[in-house]
């Protein structure tokens, strides 16, 4: 009979504990009940579904790829292939423009010529003609 009576308080404690439980569940529900009924969490909610539903006709309406450049739409028309000056600086206007043909930049002129005193060497000179070969 003694070992009936330690299985029946084995049993309470077990009831007891049950008992906790479901109390901490019950506050549980009671806290989750409190946030779904919160009209903040509501109107997050709404907004979120409103904004889930524009983007969903959005992507229903828009199809293909846009670009930076189809945004733009000035057209760069000047030079495409320069030569560096040794006179002035250069700028291409090409801002908020979009530019459809590469742009060249040529090299810098070079010139060598040789005469008794020794050898001359011109950079960046333009206006230097250069003859090869004969008189």
């Amino acid at each position: 009979m003694h070992g009936k009576i330690d299985n029946l308080g084995q049993i309470k404690a077990n009831i007891n504990i049950q008992n906790q439980l479901n109390a901490q569940i019950k506050n549980v529900e009671n806290v989750v009940s409190r946030i779904e009924n919160s009209d903040q969490i509501k109107a997050t909610i709404g907004i979120q579904k409103q904004l889930n539903t524009r983007i969903e006709k959005a992507e229903r309406t828009f199809s293909g790829t846009v670009t930076i450049a189809d945004l733009i739409t000035d057209e760069y028309t000047g030079e495409t292939v320069i030569t560096p000056s040794s006179y002035f600086d250069q700028e291409l206007e090409t801002k908020g423009k979009v530019v459809k043909e590469n742009i060249t930049v040529k090299q810098t002129p070079y010139y060598e010529t040789t005469n008794s005193t020794g050898k001359t060497i011109y950079i960046g000179n333009e206006d230097l003609i250069v003859f090869e070969g004969g008189n």
